[in-house]
């Protein structure tokens, strides 16, 4: 079995540690939790396209894009071309810290 190298200990355990220290951070946040994260963290309008934001939560651009269609039906976000304007911050940093 091989060693993990140092660097990764300290990213690991922020990827799987809230600030407070409490353990279940991002790693083990639904995706729908993540996504919501990120827009509400980003300044708005986010220019980047569906893939871009998969990318950065680790999923299929597919999913990506099913939960933007669900954001955009309850009037959090507006999608356009490469293009998410979000309307609802409140909304999506509440779905975030549930």
């Amino acid at each position: 079995m091989r060693a993990i190298p140092p660097l990764c200990i300290p990213a690991f355990y922020r990827a799987t540690h809230r600030p407070d220290g409490t353990g279940h951070g991002v790693a083990f946040q639904k995706l729908d939790q993540r996504l919501a994260a990120l827009l509400a963290a980003k300044s708005n309008p986010i220019h980047a396209t569906h893939q871009v934001i998969a990318d950065e939560l680790g999923s299929a651009r597919e999913i990506v894009s099913r939960l933007l269609k669900g954001f955009a039906d309850q009037g959090w976000v507006k999608l356009g071309r490469e293009q998410i304007t979000v309307t609802n911050s409140a909304a999506l940093r509440k779905l975030a810290t549930f």
